[in-house]
């Protein structure tokens, strides 16, 4: 019998597979003018935690949800694919939703690219 995904090696990896496997999800949000489903910022804390909390489907129109994806992959685990043809989409979702561990990578990628750029 294998190990079960409740004991892999780090917390990260547990979460990644819940949010891939859509264990435990209790809010779609829909993303995007195609509204594509999906599902720890201030901002997000204050709309599923705070005093009138967001339940059911959330409507974010203005984020693309391959970006959201990015966004809440980062929430869960830390980890997250920052590339050129995305980097400013998910640089204003970091902004958005007050993630600055995920701003300040979006930032030092676009550092080391203008300066690969501008030797």
């Amino acid at each position: 019998m294998s190990e079960s995904w409740q004991n892999s090696e780090s917390f990260a990896v547990t979460n990644a597979h819940m949010l891939d496997a859509e264990v435990l999800c209790d809010v779609t949000i829909l993303v995007g003018e195609e509204k594509q489903e999906m599902n720890r910022s201030p901002v997000f804390y204050t709309m599923f935690c705070g005093s009138l909390p967001e339940t059911g489907v959330v409507e974010i129109p203005d984020v693309e949800a391959s970006v959201l994806r990015q966004v809440v992959r980062f929430v869960y685990s830390g980890e997250t694919q920052v590339m050129p043809e995305s980097v400013m989409a998910l640089l204003n979702a970091a902004k958005k939703y007050d993630i600055k561990p995920l701003t300040d990578r979006c930032k030092s990628f676009l550092e080391k690219d203008l300066n690969i750029r501008t030797k």
